[in-house]
């Protein structure tokens, strides 16, 4: 797969994660989508919108480690290092 098609891809979920977040639309994530949607953000230094995407990502998969990690990375990211420790104590018990 080319550089250009993994971005137009990239472009396309990164639309339709924030037109259902605009339009209040249901659309249902893959767990793998949804963590490309979470690194997105984190690398364009936007945590805010990262956090939404690991809220909405939680919400459809509540169960889901990989989801948590990424959701207290952000925590951590964002300063918030209690909330993170307790996110992850909340996991693991």
């Amino acid at each position: 797969m080319s550089d250009d098609h993994k971005r137009k891809e990239e472009r396309d979920l990164i639309r339709k994660f924030e037109a259902t977040q605009r339009n209040k639309e249901h659309y249902f994530f893959d767990e793998e989508e949804l963590i490309n949607i979470i690194h997105y953000y984190v690398l364009q230094d936007k945590t805010n919108n990262a956090l939404k995407a690991a809220n909405f990502g939680l919400n459809q998969f509540p169960f889901s480690v990989d989801l948590t990690v990424e959701k207290s990375d952000i925590l951590v990211k964002q300063h918030l290092l209690h909330d993170a420790l307790e996110l992850l104590e909340l996991t693991l018990a």
